[in-house]
């Protein structure tokens, strides 16, 4: 007979154990990379916002600035904690 119970905690385990792979291998990586670029092209038109006096749009980079450099340290953070194990062991 086969103990179901057992079975279904092994199949979640196994489920979490390649999610949490992935996402400490692939998704995090890519999505923390992705936003340090982005925060690197929008510095040159930020200060050319500000050097040309143009307020508005200066305003507009900055906040996409922020939110950038807010991804970037949020999956880095994530990153950190998947590396780490926190969530438990991977496969």
């Amino acid at each position: 007979m086969i103990d179901v119970n057992s079975f279904t905690t092994d199949v979640k385990d196994q489920i979490l154990g390649i999610l949490s792979a992935i996402g400490t291998n692939l998704v995090c990586p890519v999505i923390a990379a992705a936003a340090v670029i982005y925060c690197v092209f929008q510095i040159p038109q930020l200060f050319k916002a500000h050097r040309d006096g143009m307020s508005d749009v200066f305003w507009e980079f900055m906040w996409k600035e922020i939110i950038g450099l807010l991804v970037a340290v949020g999956t880095g953070g994530l990153w950190l904690l998947l590396s780490a194990g926190v969530f438990g062991t991977t496969v």
